[in-house]
């Protein structure tokens, strides 16, 4: 779709089809490339979409905006789940209004910027927030509507080129390590299905009907549980075990742990989590990461991170609310 302008659209048009297949297209690059997201890669590519993003800025895993309408200032963040400047549909039209967001913002997890509002520089924008008004520079809101924070938790404090702009070193690092998340869980899941292919030709070969019938499920079960295993390995061999700690945005151990974060939401996700939820095997499989789960635990939810950070005692129930409950 050509570069949108401002305005109020009809839905019954040639754009309102567009704008619909534009909407999808994105959503379809959010779930088959997810581990582009949240890395510098991604930035070239939203910048040819027309979103206009400033020097060190970040993106993390935005959904439901319109690139042509994003204006992102220098060294600012825009974190998962956020939606940034989002069209408004109603009664058949669709408006489309610029948002921008000032130098050294911060945008949190799922919280929304409508279209037409800006954030000055500096300012904050809480978890799960919507803004009411304008927000002005050197200012912090949380809510929905957001309301005035006077004061912030004081944060430890850290170098310019550890938060903003990186030395040359720690930059390197970054692209290796996002290289790595972007392009192993393809080739690993590229390996299982190939081997799950060959098992199977083997096995239709070799077996008869019923027998194959009654196998293949147990040896694609077994793949699974391989992948997650191998997953499990690499977060304790490239992690370790996680401790309470503040790490600077641009750390090695944070690329670090976002590699092994976009290799289990890829890999031990798909291939055998997600088909575990809300049954008694999840916990056992939970607990190899590093997850202290009691007894009699029920969970729908595989959305975890930090895993030796969390604790679930006994007899909880840990439900799927959509987009998860994160923990």
């Amino acid at each position: 779709m050509p570069k949108v302008k401002p305005g109020i659209y009809s839905l019954r048009t040639s754009f309102g089809l567009r704008k619909w297949i534009s909407d999808q297209t994105l959503a379809l690059s959010l779930g088959l490339t997810n581990t582009l997201y949240a890395t510098l890669y991604l930035l070239p590519f939203l910048r040819l979409l027309g979103a206009r993003i400033g020097r060190w800025s970040e993106v993390s895993t935005v959904g439901h905006i319109d690139p042509d309408m994003l204006i992102l200032g220098d060294e600012s963040f825009v974190a998962d789940i956020a939606v940034v400047g989002t069209a408004v549909f109603y009664h058949g039209s669709v408006a489309l209004m610029p948002v921008e967001v000032g130098c050294r913002s911060f945008v949190g997890n799922g919280a929304l910027v409508p279209g037409g509002f800006r954030m000055g520089d500096n300012s904050l924008l809480g978890v799960h927030s919507v803004p009411s008004q304008q927000i002005e520079k050197d200012t912090s809101w949380l809510g929905s509507p957001a309301i005035f924070l006077p004061r912030r938790q004081e944060s430890q404090q850290f170098n310019e080129d550890e938060i903003y702009r990186p030395r040359p070193s720690l930059l390197a690092w970054r692209f290796f390590y996002e290289y790595l998340r972007i392009t192993l869980p393809g080739t690993i899941m590229g390996i299982t299905l190939l081997a799950g292919f060959a098992l199977t030709v083997y096995m239709a070969r070799s077996l008869s009907p019923l027998a194959l019938l009654l196998l293949l499920p147990l040896a694609m079960t077994g793949i699974g549980i391989a992948s997650t295993l191998l997953v499990a390995l690499l977060k304790w061999l490239i992690v370790g075990k996680y401790r309470q700690r503040v790490e600077p945005l641009w750390s090695v151990f944070v690329r670090r742990s976002e590699l092994i974060t976009g290799l289990y939401e890829s890999i031990a996700v798909p291939a055998l989590l997600g088909m575990l939820t809300g049954t008694p095997w999840i916990a056992p499989v939970m607990r190899l990461f590093g997850i202290k789960i009691g007894k009699r635990v029920w969970m729908a939810t595989t959305f975890i991170t930090e895993f030796d950070l969390v604790e679930i005692g006994d007899d909880a129930a840990i439900i799927h609310v959509p987009p998860d409950a994160p923990l």
